[in-house]
């Protein structure tokens, strides 16, 4: 079972232009694989998510804000479009309606995933350090059980 915990943070200001800078760059990518897939069902081309995950290292050539982001974090923004592909396959499948998955804007786009180690908690001293980031602490006003 998965649990999600929300914490108040207080980043400072470097950090917190790290963060945003992470998010502006996670939006585009996510608004760019979008593109190229809509691109490629216009030309009778069925993407697939693994053309998409090797489409992201050669966008850090164009895109050199790419190699500022945690690898993991990038990767998870791959996912999370094929995701939402799959929801909204599902959902016609359904007999229901559809449009087409929209761009994000930047207040539509605020979420960065880690989902492996690029991350440390430090219950001790209420600090959570991201990599390639940094630390932000934090207030803990429940403790959180598992790894």
């Amino acid at each position: 079972m998965l649990f999600s915990y929300k914490y108040r943070a207080y980043p400072d200001a470097t950090v917190e232009t790290r963060l945003n800078a992470a998010l502006d760059t996670c939006r585009w990518l996510y608004n760019k694989l979008l593109e190229e897939c809509n691109t490629a069902r216009e030309n009778g081309i069925t993407p697939k998510m693994q053309k998409t995950q090797a489409r992201i290292v050669t966008l850090k050539d164009k895109n050199p804000a790419l190699k500022e982001v945690y690898s993991k974090v990038l990767q998870m923004v791959n996912y999370t479009l094929w995701s939402n592909i799959a929801a909204l396959s599902h959902t016609q499948k359904k007999g229901w309606k559809i449009g087409k998955l929209h761009f994000k804007s930047a207040f539509r786009y605020r979420t960065l995933n880690y989902n492996q180690p690029g991350f440390k908690i430090d219950k001790e001293h209420s600090t959570i350090s991201f990599s390639k980031i940094g630390t932000l602490p934090f207030t803990m006003h429940r403790p959180y059980t598992g790894r």
